[in-house]
């Protein structure tokens, strides 16, 4: 892992500064045609050099992590089952417990609700594909697992009081929990530099000033994620694009590029268990994970090959069972 310590000492990198200026006339039309190709590699599953994968287990391992999927959020597999889920009452949660002290999280396997500028409440979409690829990975390395079933009002991630932080705060002290990784969901083609030639497949977080655990497990994510020639980063800041065009990046009053820093603050599940953990005078390292759509099984009305869906989904269950199994 690169070293992102700044100034401060913290373990946050300092924010990228670019001017949109910079970029105006021919220039743009390069950068444009460059996220073009980027974006395409980051979602064709013929641009990366894979190792030598166990083909005769990827439709097992596909088929555990649709079963999850469908008995926990999405029946279906339909878009819109995403909003209730199979939830029956108002932030329902999904627990289950392992042997292993690692616990896996899905908080956004669900639609959820977080304020706008105005405090009015607005849907967020869910990270698809994350219960059914924790329950996958809680079967087959023992470690516990907990999700938000359906019919959110809120967002565990955002706000500082939830359910769901209370019902992981019990479980990581009962339990005697020394590693918790959330499971989250990114668009592909991501990406921090305008010469970019590849888009992240994998972001992590660890917060400002993490556990030395933490660290040591993000060093371990991106390590196992470069066999598999997928592109890593912790902490890292990401330029943001506009939502209906991801051509279009956004642009400060100021004229300087808008850039996202993806880094799961204070407010965050991980930070919450950091904060139990030092409360409770626990070790350990709690570390948030974003994959890329094609490395998630995604629902049967997103247009996706059988290969692509079977190899991809694979592809990142393999890589955080090799990071929970060390």
């Amino acid at each position: 892992m690169t070293d992102v310590t700044n100034s401060e000492g913290d373990h946050i990198p300092v924010e990228p500064v670019v001017h949109h200026r910079d970029l105006d006339g021919a220039v743009s039309d390069v950068i444009a045609d460059l996220h073009y190709e980027r974006l395409a590699k980051a979602k064709d599953i013929d641009s990366y050099a894979f190792p030598k994968l166990a083909r005769s287990r990827i439709p097992a391992v596909y088929e555990q992590i649709e079963q999850g999927e469908r008995e926990l959020v999405a029946p279906r597999l339909s878009k819109r089952d995403y909003d209730f889920g199979t939830a029956v009452r108002d932030n329902e949660l999904a627990i289950f417990e392992g042997e292993r002290p690692v616990l896996i999280t899905a908080e956004h396997a669900t639609a959820h609700y977080r304020p706008d500028d105005d405090w009015v409440l607005r849907r967020k979409a869910p990270d698809v594909g994350t219960a059914g690829l924790g329950y996958a990975l809680h079967k087959s390395t023992g470690a516990h697992f907990m999700m938000m079933r359906g019919r959110q009002y809120g967002d565990a991630n955002y706000q500082e009081e939830h359910v769901f932080k209370d019902a992981m705060a019990r479980l990581i002290v009962e339990r005697g929990i020394t590693q918790v990784i959330s499971i989250h969901g990114m668009k592909a083609g991501k990406f921090n530099d305008f010469t970019d030639e590849r888009a992240y497949n994998v972001l992590l977080g660890i917060g400002p000033n993490p556990h030395p655990g933490s660290i040591r497990v993000a060093e371990r994510i991106e390590q196992i994620a470069a066999r598999f020639d997928l592109r890593i980063a912790t902490n890292e800041w990401f330029v943001k694009v506009a939502d209906d065009d991801p051509l279009t990046v956004e642009v400060n009053p100021d004229g300087t590029i808008v850039f996202n820093g993806f880094h799961a603050p204070f407010c965050t599940t991980r930070a919450c268990a950091k904060r139990v953990a030092e409360e409770n005078d626990l070790a350990l390292a709690a570390v948030q994970v974003e994959l890329s759509d094609l490395f998630r099984l995604l629902p049967r009305d997103v247009r996706r090959g059988r290969r692509k869906r079977l190899i991809g989904s694979y592809v990142g269950y393999r890589l955080l069972q090799r990071a929970i199994e060390g």
